[in-house]
């Protein structure tokens, strides 16, 4: 056995080596790769590289801007935003955006291959020789596009960060992060500006500030966990054909709302930034760069941040521009070691408002070429130039051309700023080389896959939706209470709708989203004729907020007024009068049992929601009514007032299809939804931090750590019991007769507690804090506190240094919660230091717990083995996870085995037994009085240090005292006072040989009488 683990240690370290080595080689293969490339690489190529632009519509044709930005000037890549037009509902979107993106990379490839022998789609080895480089061609996270695919494939629509976050369910993040993958890897995507980052606020519920749906949460750990699984998700949809940005650096969620026209604010400690903005992506860049869960490039924030700008005004320059504050960003140790393995940095869009107004308020110049060097010098590898001129209304390209040609002159004429170019240059070809494989050949480059249907995907959506819905008041308890059913036969149910237009582009057909009569329509599909529950009799009626505005504003609506029927309307018909719908809304709530609302965010420019006025203004209308609200949006806009009059209030996060089936079947009580949002809700007094920490009612245990190799113990030595089928101790097998209780005085046990879990019933986030208590039961219960340490996966680590003897129960606690106790006796005697020292000659002491598989969510531990097993074991630390109990056998002679309240209570033996004699010499009448009692005291004293020495030296005691563990210090100190006392109150007199032979023979004289 000890020769196998001896072989798989040798084994281990030879494939590490190999790893090492191959890792080096293929290092030094694309370092030769980059060099190889660069050499042919003109200066006007180079610079090129680095700006990624953004461009109008669809047309590429030869005359077109972004056509000769990428022939003539070689820009390393181009951005598809649907604000710029580049998605259109004129053709099949998916048709029209790969064929867009298959074009944007022809006109690279041809420009640099128009004299090449190369024949277009065939793989070449000369496309690095000939400087072709593939484009970056990117785009933004966006939930609309789905909407504007009538076909019967395109893109799905994907839900909000936040609905990911709601669901707690890293899983279905990981299947988000794969379906954005694959679609737009296959539409030709490249470079995608994913979910934010940030870390939602505790305090972000008003009608104007929030963040929405666009963060995943507002617990640093948990976004961190979701934002990571969503990148991995990407990085494996797109087979590593897609590098995954990061925007916001290093947070958004704190900054003040302003203006829309400003740079925003974030006024937070440096201590609060590291420890909740900055952890999400401490959790994405820790891993070494390029893997599958590391992300690949980071855009900073345009905003100002005290933390690293100091005291900020109109005058302090957004973050990304200020070379000084990036450079004390990426100087903290993950970020560095990121950036030193290659991580590429990418700025925001240049010619944005709050950019445009740092450098003029007025808004009367525009120093692009200026604005750029800023941008770059500070740090940006890519620089993504949109709105990239003064004029906005005009054509960006004269402006980007002048940049670049400055930039290339630049480049010739000043050394330093031509390295800072070169490097950057090189992070951008690693990347591409990385994106393709180093097979950046035009056909490799080009090449796709067909997307999966949209019927599929949409049934993955559906999976969140009914994850992610949320209960959000009341409680479950007063919920059943409040709403026992329901709807049910003969119940008329009104519908209010919060819907609203857009369209994806400026040419693209306005779509109403969510359609009014959609949540109807479920309940029809569902529970109608036809449905699960045939039920043809239920009253529906469907109207949108709009609607219910104009119905709570016109005071002079008569309820005589005739009316349509509510299955004639249509989402298209506008040919209802106001009076007419208010007469609609009029009729349906007559007789009304439910009011369901579908409420969204609040819309800017509007000072008061149709839901706000009709609170306000007609609480009449909610009486003796069941009002269930739906927020389609962020929970956290409705105030504790609003929320007070709703029967229930459910958080639904989305507005698409899936979720409005959700909502159906929430309403109808088919799905039993959760009750932890992902952020803190004020209105319901929520708090997300109270709700992820430690849950009290859960049982957890304190072990020693884990043994999960094998180990030989044959040679096993228990320090109290020994068995060969200690065996299946190790093996994870309970075994009670293969345990011990005892353990030897002067030990280092290291302690690990079983996964704690919060009242999700998930782990708690890493670095929670937990104590270790060790209480000594032979001391009367004295309780210390002997280790303070932070959660990793749920599991936390303590260290106990056993020196005191006796029982002792270790427990640990976190919050409110306390586990189980661990008892063990701590033993000194010559048997088990005969044990000790044997063992001691054999190896080292290792302490290993019967291993448990730990459960994902909380079952009870109470019947877990919690007793110490001692064995000898030579598998390597290297190779499994083990605890060391040391043995301290000969250190244990020289050991301090007594602690300041063994010191304390002799002070007290002397301070007491010296009062004793202080009154003892009074009546005696010891004279001279002062003298004696002074004689006294000093006896007193010299007798109960001694006892207390003798005890401290480890000179021999009877084995009586030991049986008394921690007193014996004190007895000793205390018998000590009182012989002293004794001695002292005979005087010299009585001890000289003249008064003892007179008293001796005194004593003869009266017994020969």
């Amino acid at each position: 056995m000890k020769l196998n683990c001896k072989l798989l240690t040798k084994s281990v370290g030879i494939l590490t080596i190999i790893v090492c080595i191959s890792r080096g080689v293929g290092a030094a293969s694309n370092r030769t790769q980059i060099q190889d490339i660069m050499a042919v690489l003109t200066p006007e190529q180079k610079v090129g590289q680095l700006f990624l632009v953004g461009f109008d519509g669809i047309d590429i044709s030869n005359e077109t801007s972004i056509h000769k930005l990428i022939y003539d000037y070689r820009v390393g890549g181009a951005m598809l935003m649907a604000e710029n037009d580049n998605f259109t509902d004129k053709d099949d979107m998916v048709l029209s955006t790969s064929k867009l993106t298959k074009g944007l990379q022809r006109i690279a490839w041809q420009k640099v291959n128009q004299e090449s022998q190369e024949a277009i789609g065939m793989p070449s080895t000369g496309n690095s020789s000939s400087g072709y480089l593939p484009l970056l061609i990117g785009t933004k996270y966006n939930q609309n596009l789905g909407e504007n695919i009538d076909t019967g494939g395109g893109f799905t629509r994907m839900p909000g960060p936040m609905a990911v976050g709601a669901t707690w369910d890293t899983n279905l993040a990981l299947s988000m992060g794969e379906i954005a993958g694959s679609e737009l890897s296959a539409l030709g995507i490249n470079l995608y500006v994913g979910p934010r980052l940030d870390v939602a606020g505790s305090r972000v519920g008003t009608s104007t500030g929030g963040t929405g749906l666009d963060t995943f949460g507002g617990n640093p750990y948990w976004v961190g966990k979701m934002i990571r699984s969503f990148i991995v998700g990407v990085h494996r949809g797109s087979s590593g054909r897609i590098a995954f940005v990061g925007e916001s650096f290093p947070g958004l969620g704190g900054a003040d709302s302003g203006s829309g026209m400003d740079v925003p604010v974030v006024n937070k400690p440096l201590q609060e930034l590291v420890a909740i903005d900055l952890a999400p992506y401490r959790t994405v860049t820790r891993l070494p760069y390029g893997s599958e869960e590391t992300i690949d490039v980071l855009m900073p924030a345009q905003a100002r941040y005290s933390a690293w700008q100091g005291s900020l005004s109109i005058d302090t320059r957004p973050f990304g521009l200020d070379s000084g504050a990036m450079a004390e960003l990426f100087n903290m140790q993950e970020f560095y070691d990121w950036r030193e393995q290659g991580g590429l940095i990418m700025s925001s869009a240049l010619g944005r408002e709050g950019v445009r107004r740092f450098y003029d308020p007025t808004d009367k110049t525009f120093p692009a070429f200026e604005i750029a060097r800023d941008a770059f010098l500070a740090g940006n590898d890519i620089l993504f130039l949109d709105d990239f001129v003064f004029d906005r209304s005009e054509d960006q390209f004269a402006t980007v051309v002048s940049t670049i040609e400055l930039f290339v002159r630049k480049y010739r004429e000043d050394t330093a700023f031509a390295e800072r170019v070169d490097s950057a240059v090189e992070r951008i070809i690693a990347i591409k080389l990385r994106l393709y494989d180093k097979d950046m050949s035009i056909i490799n480059v080009t090449e796709g896959s067909l997307l999966f249907g949209v019927e599929m995907e949409e049934g993955k959506v559906f999976q969140v939706a009914q994850k992610a819905v949320t209960l959000l008041s009341p409680s479950k308890a007063e919920f059943v209470s409040r709403v026992p059913r329901g709807p049910s036969a003969l119940d008329r149910i009104v519908i209010f709708t919060d819907s609203r237009t857009f369209s994806t582009c400026s040419i693209c057909k306005e779509q109403v989203r969510p359609p009014v009569q959609s949540l109807e329509k479920a309940i029809e599909r569902l529970y109608g004729f036809g449905g699960i529950s045939q039920n043809s009799t239920l009253e529906l009626f469907s109207f949108s907020l709009a609607d219910l505005t104009k119905y709570v504003a016109d005071v002079n609506i008569s309820s005589d007024e005739s009316s349509l029927a509510n299955s004639d309307r249509t989402n298209s018909d506008d040919s209802l009068s106001d009076s007419q719908i208010s007469s609609e809304i009029e009729s349906a709530l007559v007789g009304s049992d439910w009011l369901v609302f579908a409420v969204g965010e609040p819309e800017k420019g509007v000072d008061r929601s149709a839901l706000d006025l009709l609170l306000t203004e007609r609480p009449d209308l909610l009486s003796d009514k069941k009002v269930i609200v739906f927020a389609t949006g962020a929970p956290y806009y409705l105030d504790a007032t609003a929320v007070s009059q709703f029967t229930a209030y459910y958080g639904l996060y989305g507005d698409s299809s899936p979720f409005i089936e959700v909502a159906a079947r929430v309403l109808f009580q088919e799905i039993v939804p959760h009750e932890a949002p992902p952020i803190s809700i004020d209105a319901v007094s929520y708090d997300l931090q109270a709700n992820l920490s430690p849950d009290p009612a859960q049982t957890f245990v304190v072990v020693p750590i884990v043994d999960i190799g094998e180990a030989d113990i044959a040679d096993n030595a228990l320090v109290n019991n020994s068995s060969d089928e200690s065996a299946d101790s190790i093996s994870g097998l309970p075994t009670p007769d293969a345990v011990v209780k005892e353990i030897m005085q002067g030990s280092t046990v290291n302690l690990q507690t079983s996964k704690l879990v919060d009242h999700n019933l998930k782990n708690v986030p890493d670095g929670t804090i937990v104590e270790f208590d060790a209480s000594y039961l032979a001391e009367g219960g004295i309780t210390e506190t002997f280790a303070v340490a932070k959660t990793v996966a749920g599991v936390a680590n303590g260290t106990l240094v056993v020196d005191r003897m006796g029982l002792v129960e270790i427990r640990a606690r976190s919050g409110d919660a306390i586990s189980e106790a661990l008892q063990f006796d701590v033993l000194l005697g010559s048997d088990n230091l005969a044990d000790a020292d044997a063992l001691k000659s054999e190896g080292t002491l290792e302490v290993a717990i019967l291993e448990t598989a730990s459960p994902t969510e909380a079952k009870s531990t109470s019947n877990i083995l919690t007793e110490v097993v001692v064995v000898n074991t030579a598998v390597p630390d290297s190779v499994r996870e083990v605890i060391t109990v040391i043995d301290n056998s000969d250190a244990l002679e020289g050991s301090v085995h007594i602690d300041p309240r063994d010191l304390m209570s002799a002070i007290l033996a002397m301070i007491v037994i010296s009062a004793i004699g202080w009154s003892v010499a009074s009546m005696r009448g010891m004279a001279p009085l002062l003298k004696s009692r002074v004689r006294l005291i000093l006896f007193v004293t010299v007798g109960v240090w001694t006892g207390y020495d003798y005890y401290a030296l480890k000179l021999p005691v009877p084995e009586l005292l030991l049986n008394f563990v921690g007193l014996a210090p004190a007895l000793l100190a205390w018998a000590g006072g009182f012989v002293g006392l004794l001695f002292g109150t005979i005087t010299p007199g009585e001890l000289s040989f003249d008064s003892i032979r007179s008293r001796m023979l005194g004593s003869k004289r009266g017994d020969d009488s």
